[in-house]
């Protein structure tokens, strides 16, 4: 594999702060063959780990939006594998007070904390309890892919995604409880 291809998946992992699907990798490389691009990140990854790096290629799910039905706003979402540049476990939990403010702005992070908490919830029950700018954050974070919204009636159905999971490090929704 040439090393500006593994150079350039590096850097998009790098500065994404979010999973990248092998479909995106491919674009940044300008490369259309997938078990190329799967090839570089495993070599990638042997190579983080064979210099014991405090950084490793981690492969996750990636929610994808897929598409709208019958012009109602709710939208498939797709699970498909992803990966993502981050600190290993046991360095990530003695340096977390490193790193700079969370990707997700507070009023949105909130937003989710509530759905998360009491899914599957309404959205009108969640503008009833945080206001009107539930509409924005709600928008933020679908398009982010932590949370699906399915139309219902005048409302939407709002529930978290397996990249939620992912991204604060949960094994499963009762793990919220617990942190």
């Amino acid at each position: 594999m040439p090393d500006e291809t593994k150079a350039m998946i590096e850097a998009a992992l790098f500065i994404s702060p979010r999973p990248l699907d092998i479909g995106e990798l491919a674009r940044v490389c300008n490369l259309g063959n997938p078990g190329s691009i799967r090839h570089a990140v495993e070599e990638l990854q042997k190579e983080y780990a064979g210099r014991n790096s405090a950084v490793e290629i981690s492969v996750c799910a990636v929610a994808q939006r897929v598409s709208r039905i019958h012009n109602v706003n709710s939208r498939i979402v797709k699970e498909k594998e992803g990966y993502i540049m981050r600190l290993r476990a046991d360095m990530e939990e003695r340096l977390t007070y490193l790193a700079p403010q969370q990707d997700i702005p507070k009023p949105h992070l909130k937003t989710l904390a509530l759905i998360a908490y009491n899914q599957p919830v309404k959205q009108s029950q969640m503008v009833a309890k945080r206001g009107a700018v539930v509409y924005e954050h709600v928008r933020h974070l679908v398009a982010s892919g932590f949370v699906e919204a399915k139309k219902e009636g005048s409302t939407k159905i709002l529930r978290t995604t397996p990249m939620f999971k992912e991204y604060f490090k949960l094994r499963n929704l009762k793990d919220l409880k617990n942190k």
